[in-house]
């Protein structure tokens, strides 16, 4: 059963009821397991929601590196197109870019986004200082490409803000549509 609280919730538990071939979570929460039933009825469920995120073309990538579980979205290759989305979005010209700037710039694009991701699921901020995030650039490139932080904010500093704002508009594009299928499953479960 899905709780139609929010669209993000919604969208984690659609796709992980579709991964479990209907089963809710109260066989795992509680001693009952689900009925027949109420499996046909949560896929339909869970159906309405993937439709609505499937119905937005690539910003189902976003949605789905998101707020999806992280099997599906692993196995979808979800990543990909959040990045050429949020990077498309944000005009970064990693053609004009050498090649070690262009990879530290992708990579830091992808801890920016993974740093939204973070303050959005769980309203904290994974990476809060330049250190953090050189961090885990470095971590990410097996120590391959490090970021001098004493040119942090005039090299990569203004990618924080840019790539939260663009994060920022794909939300609003996209979870309004989940959203907006929430009061139908309301409905349905207040049918039964």
């Amino acid at each position: 059963m899905i709780t139609p609280n929010s669209a993000r919730s919604a969208i984690m538990q659609a796709y992980s009821i579709d991964l479990h071939g209907g089963d809710d979570f109260t066989g795992v929460v509680g001693s009952s397991r689900a009925s027949s039933t109420q499996k046909i009825a949560n896929q339909y469920e869970a159906g309405i929601v993937i439709a609505a995120v499937e119905a937005l073309g690539n910003l189902r990538h976003w949605l789905l590196w998101a707020y999806g579980p992280y099997l599906w979205a692993d196995r979808n290759q979800c990543i990909h197109g959040a990045f050429r989305l949020v990077s498309g979005v944000a005009e970064i010209d990693f053609e004009a870019m050498k090649e070690n700037k262009r990879v530290r710039t992708e990579l830091m694009v992808l801890v920016c986004m993974d740093n939204y991701k973070a303050l959005a699921v769980n309203g904290a901020k994974k990476y809060r200082k330049p250190a953090h995030f050189a961090a885990a650039v470095d971590r990410l490139s097996g120590g391959q490409h490090k970021i001098n932080l004493t040119n942090y904010n005039r090299d990569y500093g203004y990618l924080e803000t840019l790539i939260d704002d663009v994060c920022a508009k794909l939300d609003a594009t996209g979870l309004g549509p989940v959203a907006q299928v929430l009061p139908r499953i309301a409905e349905l479960q207040g049918a039964a």
